[in-house]
C-alpha cells in the first residue's frame, strides 16, 4: 500500500522533478561502468528534449516530400555526380546506384540534414522518455556513444566534446544516420583514409551498400512498417528517371574498349649548335623544258 501511495506520489510531481529522479539513477549506473556525467548535466547546453508523441507510422511514400518529383530529379543528379563511387559500392556489395541514392536520401537528404540535435542530449532524452526495452536499448546507445567521444584510439571520427556532435532526434549520427551501438559494426572506411567518418560521403555510402548487400532494408530500421516500401518505390521510380534521360548511361561508357595512353617527351637538346635555326632557302623558278622554249622561238621568228 505505501508503494502505491508513493508510486502514486512521483506520477504527479512536476516533469522536471521525474527527469532529476531519472538522471540521478541515470548517473550512478553509468558511473559503476567508469562513465562520469555528473560535469555534462550541469554544461548549459545540456537539455532534454520533449518526448516524441504518440502518432501513426509516417508514410514516406505518401505524406512527405520523399517521392516528389523535384526529389527525384535531384537524386538522378546525385547519381550522375557521383557515379564512380557509386558505381564501386555496385561492385564491391551488390547494391544498385538507385538503392543507395533512395536511402541516403530517406536518412539525411543525401548528407544535407544529418541531424540538428546535440547527440547527448538526444540519446539521454529518450532513454527518460522511454521504458522497458526501449529504456535498456537507449541506454547501451548512450553508453558506447560516451565510450567512443572518449576512445581516441579507435578510427571512428567523433568529437571528444559530447555535445559538439549532432544527430537525429533518436540519436542517429551521419550521414548514413547509424546509432552509437552500430557504429563498429557497420561504419567502414570506404575511402581507405585510416578513418571511419559518419559525416564523409565515401565512408556513408559504403556503409549503406555494404548493409544492403547483407541484410534487408528493412533491418537498418526496424519497426518502421512504411520503410523498406518506401525505399523500393523510390528505387523503382529513380530507375525509371536515370532511364529516361537523355545522356549516355555511364555504365556504357565504362564498357567501352581502354584507350593506351600515348605521351611524347619532350627533345632534349645537349648542344647548343643542335638549337641553331636553319635558313631556308628561296626555291627558285622551275626552267621551263627545252620543247617550250623551242616553240617559243619558232613564234617568235615568224613574226
Amino acid at each position: 500500500m505505501i508503494k502505491e501511495i508513493i508510486l502514486a506520489g512521483a506520477m504527479l510531481l512536476p516533469q522536471s522533478h521525474n527527469h532529476n529522479a531519472g538522471l540521478a539513477y541515470l548517473q550512478k549506473r553509468l558511473a559503476k561502468e567508469g562513465y562520469d556525467i555528473s560535469n555534462y548535466i550541469k554544461d548549459p547546453r545540456f537539455k532534454i528534449n520533449e518526448p516524441l508523441g504518440k502518432s501513426s507510422p509516417t508514410n514516406y511514400a505518401k505524406d512527405t516530400w520523399y517521392m516528389r518529383p523535384d526529389s527525384l530529379e535531384k537524386c538522378a543528379d546525385f547519381i550522375e555526380e557521383n557515379w564512380t563511387l557509386l558505381y564501386r559500392a555496385e561492385k564491391d556489395f551488390g547494391a544498385s546506384p538507385e538503392h543507395i541514392t533512395s536511402q541516403l536520401q530517406l536518412e539525411s537528404n543525401k548528407g544535407q540534414n544529418p541531424g540538428t540535435y546535440r547527440a547527448f542530449n538526444a540519446m539521454t532524452s529518450q532513454y527518460l522518455h522511454r521504458t522497458g526495452k526501449k529504456k535498456e536499448e537507449f541506454y547501451k546507445y548512450l553508453r558506447e556513444y560516451l565510450r567512443l567521444c572518449a576512445d581516441t584510439t579507435d578510427n571512428i571520427l567523433l568529437s571528444s566534446d559530447v555535445f559538439e556532435n549532432m544527430s537525429s532526434r533518436a540519436g542517429a549520427i551521419g550521414i548514413a544516420q547509424v546509432m552509437s551501438y552500430n557504429m563498429d559494426s557497420y561504419l567502414i572506411d570506404y575511402n581507405k583514409d585510416g578513418k571511419r567518418e559518419p559525416l564523409n560521403l565515401e565512408d556513408a555510402v559504403g556503409t549503406i551498400a555494404r548493409f544492403i548487400g547483407k541484410n534487408r532494408t528493412q533491418a537498418y530500421n526496424p519497426g518502421d512498417f512504411f520503410y523498406e516500401s518506401s525505399i523500393g518505390m523510390h528505387t523503382d521510380s529513380l530507375e525509371n528517371i536515370m532511364e529516361r534521360r537523355s545522356r549516355i548511361p555511364p555504365k556504357k561508357i565504362l564498357n567501352y574498349p581502354k584507350i593506351p595512353t600515348i605521351i611524347l617527351e619532350p627533345v632534349k637538346y645537349d648542344k647548343l649548335e643542335e638549337m641553331k635555326p636553319v635558313a631556308i632557302m628561296p626555291q627558285l623558278p622551275k626552267k621551263q623544258p627545252l620543247r617550250k622554249k623551242r616553240l617559243f622561238n619558232r613564234r617568235i621568228r615568224k613574226r
